[in-house]
C-alpha cells in the first residue's frame, strides 16, 4: 500500500518528486487502539527518507507523509494540496505557486 501511494504521488508530480529504491515496513501493533502504520523508505536527491501512512480503522491518514514530501520539494515551487470531496475521500493534486494563485483568484485559462 505505501509503495503504491508513493508511486502515485510521484506520478502526479510532473517529475518534481521522483523517489527511487522504495520499500515499506509494517507495524501492526502501532498503539493500543490497534492502529496500523506503514513506514515507507525511499531515496530522493541522493538521500534516504521515510514517511508514515497510518490507518485508524478504515481511515487512511496521508497528511503527515504529504507534508514531509512537500518539505522535500519546496524549492521547486510545487507542492501537494488536498481537497475534501466528501467526508470519506481526499484527493491530492500538485500545483505550482503560480497555478495556486490563479486558482485562488478564480482565473480560468491554460497556463502552459
Amino acid at each position: 500500500m505505501g509503495i503504491a501511494l508513493i508511486k502515485k504521488l510521484a506520478r502526479i508530480s510532473r517529475g518534481v518528486f521522483n523517489p527511487t529504491n522504495i520499500r515499506e515496513e509494517w507495524n501492526w501493533r502501532y498503539n493500543v487502539r490497534g492502529d496500523v502504520r506503514c513506514r515507507v523508505f525511499f531515496k530522493f536527491r541522493g538521500k534516504e527518507h521515510c514517511v508514515d501512512f497510518t490507518s485508524y480503522g478504515e481511515a487512511l491518514v496521508m497528511e503527515p507523509a504529504v507534508w514531509k514530501i512537500n518539505e522535500l520539494i519546496k524549492d521547486t515551487g510545487y507542492r501537494y494540496y488536498s481537497a475534501s470531496v466528501s467526508d470519506l475521500w481526499i484527493n491530492y493534486v500538485v500545483l505550482s505557486a503560480r497555478l495556486v494563485l490563479f486558482s485562488i483568484l478564480g482565473f480560468r485559462r491554460d497556463l502552459q
